[in-house]
């Protein structure tokens, strides 16, 4: 799809096999069907989150279709939004379906965390079909600017609040409480001078157990180096360890 200003794409019952969007393209509502076989996305900014049900536009509230007494309504958009493929945002392993879908590009989107769910999906579905049978697929998977960390950089013409919370990078990987007082300015301004200092998105930070496991990294950032240090990363360094804990140099994968 080339239109620059589509903000609906709902193709739920069609037998489409991929699509690719404009870059910037204003999305916020995307639904595919099961036929689906890739999806590519570039500045999705819109697009904020995936669907795990089947997306609804209209609903019943009241009677039956057999007496015809049947009473709908169409549902808000806000109810509706989101990313939603068919079989796989709301995958479930009991699904006898063989995977489809194999391609994803993803570049500076808006899913945050749900970008890795999808994957997770990806993934567990073509595991599930090699154990049964069914073929082992190979995944086209090409994730750019993802953001998985509920913690944003402070930029360096941040100006800071009284008493306000925010986060400091230690030098073992993870974050600690920091909270401005006036007379600390020369402090917090080293800080954030060193790229030390970050706010939290709370909204994130409730999903973080959404990774449970990195496993799925090791192919991806093999062959990538760490900017400071020059070695590999060995595909447990990014924005959450196994364990929960957050990271805050990772490579642009």
């Amino acid at each position: 799809m080339t239109a620059e200003k589509l903000r609906e794409f709902r193709a739920l019952g069609t037998g489409i096999t991929g699509v690719t969007f404009s870059s910037g393209a204003p999305l916020d509502i995307i639904h595919l069907p099961a036929t689906t076989q890739g999806l590519s996305l570039t500045e999705a900014k819109n697009l904020k989150n995936i669907i795990t049900s089947t997306p609804v536009v209209m609903e019943k509230i009241s009677g039956t279709p057999e007496d015809h007494t049947a009473v709908y309504r169409y549902k808000d958009r806000d109810e509706y939004l989101g990313l939603y493929i068919q079989d796989l945002t709301d995958y479930n392993p009991g699904n006898s379906e063989a995977l489809k879908f194999t391609t994803l590009n993803l570049v500076s989107d808006s899913l945050g965390y749900d970008s890795y769910k999808l994957m997770d999906n990806m993934i567990k579905w073509r595991d599930k079909d090699a154990a049964t049978g069914k073929g082992d697929k190979p995944l086209i998977l090409t994730l750019t600017g993802v953001d998985w960390c509920p913690y944003t950089l402070i930029e360096k013409s941040f100006v800071p609040e009284e008493n306000a919370l925010y986060y400091k990078a230690t030098d073992h990987g993870t974050f600690e409480e920091y909270y401005y007082h006036a007379e600390n300015y020369n402090e917090f301004v080293r800080l954030r001078r060193n790229e030390k200092l970050f706010i939290l998105d709370a909204a994130k930070d409730t999903k973080k157990n959404f990774i449970t496991s990195l496993e799925h990294l090791d192919t991806f950032i093999a062959d990538h180096t760490s900017p400071s240090t020059g070695a590999p990363y060995n595909g447990r360094e990014c924005r959450y360890r196994a364990d929960g804990s957050a990271r805050y140099e990772i490579p642009n994968i």
